[in-house]
């Protein structure tokens, strides 16, 4: 009887097992569709909007006035609450790495191509008029200094993002992110942005934002004495 008693309670034990295990497997595939759920109700509320929602604090923490960065039209609705990471990516962390398609070519751009070099990866949109006078100051600038040392990540239509900066006529590489892709890996989603990434691939001064705070940051990776008479434009272009 003991001997039976004991053999029941270990198939008890057994399938109470299998049934938790069960369980936990269901519990984390809820989870994951609803981790999958808030990404697209993200997404979809960003088309609709155009970028997320940064509160008054966030934009005096940025360093950057209210004509100076690209914010959420409503402007005073919170945030989508969700996992996704929108306070960017601290100074210290590992650049991510990614491969978006170039404007001017029919061929993607390996972010790894900039290994073992000090760039800034600036990150813009369509309809920002601060990205726009970034660009415009930045076409300003030496093009043989920023050729190697900028990389700019668009996002909207292939097309009319291919129409826009030719008219800029920048030297340096343009990419563009086929939706928010590359603002996730960086937790940004406020234009324009940009990061600072020394020849580790570490992320040397946590996010820039606006077109001023950027042109700063230029400034100051890449001295104005290097720059072959464009001190002088970014000086200009500082004192506005």
């Amino acid at each position: 009887m003991t001997e039976v008693t004991v053999i029941i309670a270990i198939l008890v034990f057994v399938l109470f097992g299998l049934a938790c295990r069960g369980l936990l497997r269901m519990a984390g595939q809820i989870l994951i569709r609803l981790e999958a759920i808030e990404r697209e109700l993200l997404v979809m509320r960003m088309q609709a909007g155009g970028t997320l929602t940064t509160t008054p604090a966030d934009t005096e923490q940025s360093g950057s006035g209210a004509n100076d960065s690209h914010q959420d039209r409503e402007g005073t609705r919170p945030p989508l609450r969700s996992r996704i990471n929108r306070d960017g990516l601290a100074e210290g962390a590992v650049a991510p790495q990614f491969s978006a398609r170039l404007l001017n070519e029919s061929a993607d751009l390996q972010s790894s191509t900039y290994a073992g070099k000090q760039h800034v990866v600036i990150l813009a949109t369509l309809d920002c008029a601060p990205c726009d006078s970034l660009m415009s100051e930045l076409a300003r600038l030496p093009q043989d200094t920023i050729r190697d040392s900028v990389l700019i990540v668009t996002r909207g239509a292939l097309e009319e993002n291919r129409r826009k900066f030719e008219a800029y006529r920048l030297s340096c590489p343009v990419v563009c992110q086929a939706a928010w892709e590359i603002s996730r890996l960086y937790g940004t989603f406020s234009f324009p942005s940009a990061y600072l990434i020394d020849e580790r691939g570490v992320i040397a001064a946590a996010a820039t934002k606006g077109s001023k705070a950027i042109l700063e940051m230029v400034s100051r990776a890449f001295p104005t004495s290097s720059m072959r008479g464009g001190g002088e434009v970014l000086k200009q272009a500082l004192s506005h």
